[in-house]
C-alpha cells in the first residue's frame, strides 16, 4: 500500500484538469496510483505533527490539552515523539501486528534499531518542513489609551471628541 495523504488531493485535482502543480506543493497527484501505475519514487513515509494549541480562550469547554507531537509513519510503523513532555515520552507501533496501536514497542530490543532509525527520520523531515516547534511568544498588545483631557487626539479635527470619529466631508460634485 502506497500512502496517499490529504495534501495530494490539490495536485490532484491540477492534475486531473492538466495543470501543473506549482513547486512549492508538498502533495503529489495520485493519478498515477489511480491509474494502477505508482511511480518508483512515491513516499515510503511521511512526517506529521501536532502543534494545536487547543486550550483557553477561544476554546470554551475543552477539558483537556493534547501534548503536542511530532511522528513518522511508514507502510509498517508508527513513531510518535510528544516533546514537550519531560522526559520526552516516546512511542512506536507495528501495524502488521498490531493494527490498532496498542502495544508500544520503544522500549523492546528487539526493534530499537527501528525505533532508532525512525527517531533520526522525524528530526530529518521535521528540520525539512521549518524546524522545531517554536512557542509564539508576541507580545500582546497594549492597551489602548485615551488622550489626555483637554487634549486632541492627534489628526482630530477642532471640536470633534478624541474617541469619536469625524465624518467624512460632503460631497460637493
Amino acid at each position: 500500500a502506497r500512502p496517499a495523504l490529504n495534501i495530494d488531493i490539490p495536485a490532484t485535482l491540477l492534475d486531473l484538469a492538466g495543470v501543473p502543480a506549482p513547486a512549492i506543493y508538498q502533495g503529489r497527484s495520485l493519478r498515477p496510483l489511480l491509474d494502477g501505475r505508482p511511480p518508483a519514487d512515491w513516499r515510503t513515509d511521511f512526517f506529521y505533527e501536532h502543534l494545536l494549541e487547543a486550550t483557553g480562550p477561544g476554546h470554551p469547554g475543552l477539558a483537556v490539552s493534547i501534548p503536542k507531537s511530532e511522528g513518522v509513519r511508514t507502510e509498517r510503523f508508527t513513531y510518535v515523539r510528544w516533546f514537550e513532555q519531560t522526559p520526552v515520552v516516546e512511542e512506536l507501533y507495528d501495524h502488521e501486528a498490531d493494527f490498532a496501536q496498542t502495544k508500544n514497542l520503544i522500549a523492546d530490543p528487539a526493534f530499537a534499531a527501528e525505533a532508532e532509525r525512525l527517531r533520526k527520520r522525524t528530526t530529518e523531515l521535521r528540520d525539512q518542513y521549518g524546524g522545531p516547534y517554536v512557542p509564539n511568544v508576541a507580545p500582546k498588545p497594549a492597551a489602548a489609551t485615551q488622550p489626555a483631557a483637554g487634549k486632541k487626539a492627534k489628526g482630530s479635527k477642532a471640536g470633534a471628541s478624541a474617541t469619536q470619529p469625524v465624518a467624512p466631508p460632503a460631497d460637493d460634485r
